[in-house]
C-alpha cells in the first residue's frame, strides 16, 4: 500500500505477501505489515485469474489539451500573478515496480494549452488492459522548483479519447475554477510477434 505524492516519490505505507487460491475469490480484512514507523492496515479485494496474458504493447497519447488553469498560478513571477507555464507528465499505473513515463514541453504563459507533440507510455507483458494512467499538471518555473497544479488517475477505455478532471491542490487558489480539464487521444498498438 502506497500513499501517492505529488512532489516526491509515493511513501510506503504497509505491505504483505499474500497467496491467492483457486482462479477467483475475495481475500477479506488480510493484514499488511506497516512500513516506516506506519500502523499495520487491513485490506479487502475481488481477485480473477485470467488464463491469457496481454502482450507488450505502446501506448501512444497524441491530440493533447488542457482547459481552465486558473490565473495567479505561477507564484515565482516577479512581475505579480500571471499565467502559469503548463506542461503535463505521464505514468503507468497498476504495474508495480515498471515504470513507464512520459512528460510533455512546456507552453508558456496558457490558460487553455494545447500541445501538437504525442507521448509515448511502454505497457509491459500481463499489464492490464485498459491501462490506467497518472495524468500531473506543473508549472515550469526557470529560477525555482516547479509548482505542482493538479494530478489524478484515469482508467483508458472506449474510443479512444479520454477526458480527465484534475482537482487543483488545496489552497492553491482562493477563488473560481478549482478543477482543470485535461482532453487526450490515445491509441495501443500491441508488440509484433506475440
Amino acid at each position: 500500500m502506497y500513499d501517492k505524492d505529488l512532489t516526491d516519490d509515493d511513501d510506503r505505507l504497509a505491505s504483505a505477501v499474500l497467496t491467492l487460491e483457486g482462479k477467483s475469490g475475495t481475500l477479506s480484512k488480510e493484514s499488511l505489515a506497516g512500513c516506516s514507523g506506519w500502523p499495520d492496515s487491513l485490506v479487502t479485494f475481488t481477485y480473477e485469474l485470467s488464463d491469457q496474458i496481454t502482450p507488450p504493447a505502446v501506448l501512444t497519447l497524441s491530440g493533447i489539451s488542457a482547459k481552465d488553469i486558473p490565473l495567479g498560478i505561477d507564484r515565482g513571477s516577479k512581475k505579480g500573478f500571471k499565467k502559469a507555464d503548463p506542461y503535463l507528465k505521464f505514468a503507468l499505473m497498476e504495474v508495480g515496480d515498471f515504470e513507464s513515463k512520459a512528460r510533455l514541453s512546456t507552453c508558456q504563459n496558457s490558460s487553455n494549452p494545447t500541445w501538437k507533440e504525442s507521448v509515448e507510455l511502454q505497457l509491459p507483458r500481463a499489464s492490464p488492459r485498459p491501462p490506467m494512467i497518472n495524468i500531473r499538471l506543473w508549472d515550469d518555473d526557470q529560477s525555482d522548483a516547479d509548482d505542482p497544479i493538479a494530478s489524478t488517475d484515469v482508467r483508458l477505455s472506449g474510443s479512444g479519447e479520454a477526458t480527465a478532471t484534475l482537482p487543483i491542490r488545496k489552497g492553491l487558489v482562493k477563488k473560481g475554477a478549482q478543477k482543470v480539464q485535461v482532453a487526450l487521444k490515445f491509441a495501443i498498438a500491441e508488440e509484433e510477434g506475440y
